[in-house]
């Protein structure tokens, strides 16, 4: 696989509202220069008649047949807060989130390309050459692309990712002008993909309850913008510009990986953890004796997956929360120890059965696609992200 930082996907478009007003020619011009491929964001190919005015019919034609431009064209989009006839289908302070798809991609192609024939200057025979390359030169998604961009999703809000307050303390300084007041902010899934949010944001801040809704529901929606911008550069391998937001939860979920990725981090977390929470202990050669089999079970409940995300994010937890986070996986644990001396500490540790993913990133901190991403492809040339982020900031929002 070739390198990631050869590789450049972003939007040349310029808006004017919703209305594609031109292209940037000289932001265009710059990529192809840099970059080994340049993959163009398409919005529903409207940049192609731009590019026949700017470039020539020969000019485009050459470009496309060269493979230094790709396009990518999709309408795949988070949908949030979810509404009926403009009203508001959740209670205030809950939260879902869905995805939105263009069912018939072919179709969509199809009538994404006809207004090349009605380009002035050209033949119907170079238009119907135009349109072949055009959808030659067409690069997608694998399939499972949505899901994967919810299921990460839904990691962060399940893990209480630091992402979070940050994405709405950005919004917060979007309307008023000034950071946010502290405030504490924890998700509760009260139903699948359905959260419900704990915070005292509307009374540090002041706040209207409804105020207070839209600025979380806008943070969380940034995360998931985030997370679909990381999908498209993994599905087509390439980098990707950010909006100024963005860059900001980019580099924080860059940095907290890089540092959840030190052994040595997780293991003082872990031993934090196993203090705090009284789990029992367990010595090779005590007499003690461990039921392998129910272990494995225990492995696979919910609980148990949801604790080994919350592991990643206890930076600034109190004692008292980890206390009463880590009651019930101490419960399960205590039914496959038989043992008479009810000791405390290590017993994970010592036993080296990987309950929590201290053992690397492939065994579970970075199981969601845009955080396994960054883990396999960005962390070894995170220079080259964080300078592209700066270098190309897009001029766009996520769809």
């Amino acid at each position: 696989m070739a390198s990631i930082r050869h590789r450049l996907i972003g939007e040349i478009a310029i808006r004017s509202g919703l209305d594609i007003t031109g292209v940037d020619l000289n932001s265009l011009l710059r990529r192809l220069a840099l970059f080994d491929t340049v993959i163009l964001k398409s919005v529903r190919l409207k940049e192609i008649p731009f590019l026949v005015r700017a470039l020539g019919y020969a000019g485009v034609m050459e470009l496309l047949s060269s493979g230094a431009m790709e396009i990518y064209c999709e309408a795949i989009f988070i949908i949030q807060g979810l509404k009926r006839n403009e009203q508001r289908m959740l209670p205030i302070g809950e939260y879902a989130f869905g995805l939105g798809e263009i069912a018939d991609h072919e179709q969509y192609i199809h009538d994404a390309l006809q207004p090349i024939s009605a380009l002035e200057g050209l033949t119907p025979k170079q238009a119907q050459k135009l349109k072949r390359l055009v959808a030659l030169r067409l690069i997608r998604p694998p399939s499972d692309f949505g899901k994967k961009i919810l299921d990460q999703f839904d990691r962060d809000l399940r893990g209480g990712s630091p992402s979070i307050k940050r994405a709405i303390n950005l919004r917060f300084v979007r309307v008023h002008g000034t950071p946010a007041p502290e405030f504490s902010i924890r998700l509760q899934e009260v139903q699948e993909r359905k959260f419900r949010a704990e915070t005292n944001l509307f009374e540090s801040a002041s706040l209207s309850s409804e105020a207070t809704n839209d600025l979380i529901e806008s943070g969380l929606g940034a995360i998931g913008n985030l997370n679909h911008r990381l999908a498209e550069m993994d599905a087509v391998s390439a980098l990707s510009g950010f909006s100024e937001d963005e860059n900001v939860l980019f580099e924080d979920k860059l940095a907290f990986l890089a540092k959840a990725c030190n052994p040595s981090v997780q293991e003082e977390q872990f031993r934090r953890i196993l203090r705090i929470g009284g789990f029992p202990e367990f010595h090779v050669g005590d007499g003690q004796k461990i039921n392998v089999g129910r272990l494995l079970e225990i492995r696979q409940t919910r609980e148990c997956a949801d604790f080994r995300q919350w592991v990643t994010t206890i930076d600034s937890a109190s004692d008292k929360e980890i206390t009463e986070r880590v009651a019930g996986i101490r419960s399960q644990l205590s039914s496959f120890i038989h043992s008479s001396k009810g000791k405390v500490v290590r017993l994970l540790a010592s036993a080296g059965i990987g309950l929590i993913p201290i053992g690397g990133p492939l065994a579970g901190l970075a199981a969601g696609v845009a955080d396994s991403f960054i883990v396999d492809r960005l962390l070894p040339e995170s220079g080259a992200a964080s300078f592209i982020s700066h270098l190309y900031p897009s001029v766009f929002e996520s769809r």
